[in-house]
């Protein structure tokens, strides 16, 4: 990052970054991290302001990943790049099987036991069950402009990153 680099934060949820702003203080960075309220749809950014675009468990929340992808192409410069990490359902049996039955039941079912509330866990594993196949992410990611897409799978494809490339301005 350097001494120049800034870091940002967007989140559509003001508990969000209220929480975000309780934790800056502990992270390395926090003094060149800034938290804003707004959408990843329709980013509060100039055209290629970012060097780089990272998101975490976030794509299986977005209304319209057709439309997060274009944007993210938006605000990235030339050459810049984004990163993806997300959980998608896993692609090969065995593990595949054991996997359904833990986060499908088990999961769901411990979180209506030790929270009381069944459905912020209920909600998360039908997310991942509904969600596309990584290659259909890779397909977005593509269609919105960018090259080099590459996925790379963790726990026999339970979790999922994809990176990408926005293209230089001399290709």
């Amino acid at each position: 990052m350097g001494t120049k680099g800034k870091v940002f934060g967007l989140d559509f949820s003001p508990e969000m970054i209220s929480l975000a702003q309780e934790k800056k203080g502990k992270l390395p960075y926090g003094d060149k991290t800034v938290y804003i309220l707004g959408s990843a749809l329709a980013a509060p950014f100039r055209e290629e302001t970012f060097d780089a675009i990272m998101t975490a468990f976030v794509l299986r929340n977005v209304v319209d990943r057709r439309l997060f992808f274009h944007e993210a192409y938006r605000l990235l410069r030339p050459g810049g790049k984004i990163a993806s990490l997300d959980m998608f359902p896993p692609d090969r049996a065995p593990f595949s099987l054991f996997y359904s039955l833990y986060f499908y039941r088990l999961v769901p079912w411990i979180g209506a036991v030790l929270a009381h509330d069944h459905r912020a866990y209920r909600y998360l594993s039908d997310s991942v069950r509904k969600f596309d196949p990584p290659e259909a992410i890779s397909e977005l990611i593509q269609e919105a402009g960018f090259h080099a897409v590459k996925i790379k799978r963790f726990l026999v494809g339970a979790v999922c990153l994809h990176t990408a490339e926005k293209p230089s301005a001399s290709l």
